[in-house]
């Protein structure tokens, strides 16, 4: 949805994420999580996120 190198989200993959919130309350309450991943740094998918008005948690995962 957004390489590390992206100034914009994928049009295609955007508007999926659009439906995320309407999804995530049916899946909590059948016990399910759900994450999408990406290589964006974190300070761009924050931003991708409030422009978006997404509100799903955006967190980092550090790889060693």
């Amino acid at each position: 949805m957004f390489g590390p190198e992206y100034e914009a989200g994928c049009p295609s993959c955007s508007a999926i994420a659009d439906s995320f919130n309407g999804s995530v309350p049916h899946l909590v309450n059948h016990d399910v999580s759900f994450y999408a991943v990406s290589r964006a740094p974190l300070a761009k998918l924050q931003s991708v996120r409030a422009a978006n008005g997404l509100e799903l948690s955006v967190g980092v995962v550090v790889r060693e």
